[in-house]
């Protein structure tokens, strides 16, 4: 597993959704947004590093609404949630310290017209082998 997917994975633990599977779709993503469904949030490296650097892995989190309120409450409520967060990612063999490097931020809207927010965090973390 990489960190973009244990990141998708601990935030649908956290209660955001789910990321889509053999069963069935979902709402969190990770690398790239499909254009559905409407409501969404995708993981996005934006300096990746390396499992134990120093400066940890940036990552951007992108959601996506079809009003802004609804974006930017899951927005706010994902940043409270990772914020200062620390231990093993749900889903995977990481242990992760996250910092915010910045909060909820509006981007304006996609060419469908739905709302769309950003929140920046910092992840050090190093990989736990599975045996």
């Amino acid at each position: 597993m990489n960190l973009l997917s244990q990141m998708a994975d601990h935030i649908a633990f956290l209660g955001f959704g789910r990321v889509p599977g053999k069963d069935g779709d979902g709402e969190i993503f990770y690398g790239t947004m499909p254009d559905l469904p409407d409501r969404a949030i995708c993981v996005y490296a934006t300096d990746a590093g390396y499992p134990g650097s120093r400066q940890g892995a940036r990552l951007q989190i992108l959601v996506r609404g079809k009003t802004d309120r609804d974006a930017f409450r899951t927005c706010q409520d994902l940043s409270f949630a990772l914020s200062d967060w620390e231990g093993f990612l749900a889903g995977g063999l990481s242990r992760a310290q996250v910092d915010q490097v910045s909060g909820a931020r509006g981007l304006g809207s996609d060419e469908k017209g739905r709302k769309l927010y950003c929140l920046n965090i910092r992840v050090l973390y190093c990989e736990y082998d599975e045996e």
